[in-house]
């Protein structure tokens, strides 16, 4: 979205096999750049690598 934003817009489900784009999941970084981007079902958490940065943002659904 802008250098200090990001916005995730698409999710796949690896265990139906399903996709969306209808996500609006905004996530505050500190750096202008993302390498990547993954979630861990079993601490429910999403890790965001920002240049020399790791995030994690706590996941609730």
């Amino acid at each position: 979205v802008d250098d200090y934003k990001e916005e995730v817009f698409y999710a796949f489900d690896t265990a139906t096999g399903k996709e969306t784009n209808s996500l609006a999941l905004a996530l505050e970084k500190v750096a202008k750049g993302v390498a990547s981007l993954s979630y861990n079902p079993t601490n429910r958490q999403i890790y965001m690598y920002n240049d020399a940065y790791l995030l994690a943002y706590q996941a609730f659904f």
